[in-house]
This record gives structure tokens, C-alpha cells and sequence, in this order.
């Protein structure tokens, strides 16, 4: 494998930055970039790293390094052309350049919140897969959470409450993407939507919905472990329930660990 020669690279995202305005031209020289380097190393040797919003790129993190750091003054100099961009780029068939159109969006300033959100709830319905809905969130509402995280919200209990699975993953993703924020501060909503979906929703969502809940003990721990508690203790705590409590039953607080240790072992007796 080849090192990353950094000023090269930069004379390369410098040209790719050129076709900014020009969406056929900049997809083209985006996906070449991409190739180029998708077997390359970082200069140090050390393997190839990826960033959360670039699963399915297999680019050294340098590569996206520099080319975010292109794109944050490009997209702030070039608000209108970004959302022009992005939605030319969410509508192909390559998912790495619908990663940068998310990315992209997500770096548009404060004051197309609006826009940024309309994309959101429109490309929500594009019938991404699990690992790219996740990237697809986090790539593009980081300037909705930061400047409406209220409006995410409810646009994530919007999905919670459908009954449409792909919905549903949507939701919890994005309240996994929100308790993730420091600014975020209503909680009392997620724990109600948590306890909606582990008494109700598909078993296939466990691995999601025990995330959530690991979150929320690292946001509250407390009231996670309460939350938990009462719903064992309720006559339809559901069937998730009692397996995630006891994936994480060394996470809660006392008193309420004893608690739900006790009602395990109650439920086990039963079963």
C-alpha cells in the first residue's frame, strides 16, 4: 500500500472544491479521490482508520479529515450551492457519495436549519439500510441538533410511534444521535418513548433499543435504572424488557438493581 502524500492530497481536494457548483463534475472527481485512495495508509503506517459517519467509505482518515476541513469553509461560503449538492448527491445510486451529501447538508449554517430539515424528513423515506440510516442521521442532522434539537425531537417520536419499522429504526436512531448532545436535555420524552418500544415493538430492534438504554445510564443513571424497574414490575413489561435488564443488570443503580435482579429471577421461576 501507498502512503498518503498530504500535500497531494490537498492539491486534489483543492480541485475537487473547484467543481463545487458543478455537481456532475464533483461527484465524478469525488468518486475518483475515493478510489485512489481506498488502499492507501496513513502516512504513520498505522491502519486504516474510519470515522462514524464514514462506514461504508474504507478511506485512511486523512483523506476524510482534509476533505471535511474543504468542506466546512466551502459549504459556509456556498450555503445555497451545499443544499443544491447535497440533494443531486443523495439521489445516487453510490452510497459513498450520498455519505458526503449527508455530510454536506449537515454543515450547512445555522440559518437553513429549515432547509436541512425538510431534507431529513424527505430522504428519511429513501429506504436506506440499517448501518446507512444510522450514518445518514448523524452526517445530517448535526446542525438540526445543535440548533433544534426540540424539532428533532419530535420528529423522532414521529417515527417511534409509526407503525412502520423502518420508522421505527429511524426514531432510535435519532435518539440515540440526540441523548449523545450535552445540550439536550429533555429526557422525560425519551424515557417514555424507551418504555413504548420495549413493551411493543419488534424483537428485531433489541440491539438498538439496548443501546438506547445504555445511553440513557450514561445520561441518568438513575432514572434509567427506576425506569427499567417499573416496567418489570408492570403486569406487560414485554419481552425485551428482562433481556436487555439482564445484559445490563451490573449498570444500575441501587436500590433499584436489587430490584430488577429480583424480578428476574421471579420472571425465571415463572417461566
Amino acid at each position: 500500500m501507498t502512503a498518503v502524500n498530504l500535500l497531494q492530497l490537498r492539491k486534489e481536494i483543492n480541485a475537487l472544491m473547484w467543481n463545487f457548483t458543478d455537481p456532475d463534475a464533483f461527484e465524478k472527481t469525488l468518486l475518483e479521490l475515493f478510489e485512489k485512495y481506498r488502499t492507501a495508509r496513513n502516512p504513520a503506517g498505522t491502519a486504516i482508520l474510519l470515522t462514524a459517519h464514514s462506514a461504508e467509505l474504507n478511506v485512511p482518515l486523512i483523506v476524510l479529515r482534509e476533505l471535511e476541513i474543504a468542506l466546512f469553509q466551502t459549504v459556509a461560503d456556498h450555503p445555497d450551492a451545499a443544499l443544491q449538492l447535497s440533494d443531486r448527491m443523495m439521489t445516487t445510486g453510490a452510497p459513498e457519495i450520498r455519505t458526503i451529501g449527508a455530510r454536506i447538508l449537515g454543515l450547512a449554517p445555522i440559518g437553513y436549519s429549515n432547509d436541512v430539515f425538510q431534507r431529513i424528513e424527505a430522504w428519511s423515506r429513501m429506504g436506506f439500510d440499517t448501518g446507512e440510516l444510522r450514518v445518514f442521521i448523524r452526517s445530517a442532522g448535526s446542525l438540526v441538533r445543535q440548533a433544534d434539537s426540540e424539532r428533532l425531537l419530535d420528529q423522532a417520536r414521529s417515527w417511534v410511534l409509526s407503525n412502520e419499522k423502518k420508522d421505527q429504526e429511524l426514531g432510535v436512531e435519532t435518539l440515540i444521535f440526540l441523548i449523545e448532545f450535552d445540550g439536550f436535555q429533555n429526557l422525560p420524552v425519551v424515557f417514555s418513548l424507551l418504555e413504548k418500544l420495549l413493551r411493543t415493538g419488534p424483537t428485531t430492534m433489541q440491539p438498538e433499543l439496548l443501546e438506547l438504554t445504555t445511553k440513557l445510564l450514561d445520561r441518568s443513571p438513575i432514572e434509567t435504572s427506576y425506569t427499567i424497574r417499573l416496567i418489570l414490575e408492570s403486569e406487560t413489561p414485554g419481552v425485551m424488557t428482562p433481556r436487555i435488564a439482564r445484559k445490563l443488570l451490573t449498570e444500575f443503580t441501587e436500590p433499584s438493581r436489587a430490584a430488577i435482579q429480583k424480578l428476574l429471577r421471579l420472571q425465571s421461576g415463572r417461566a
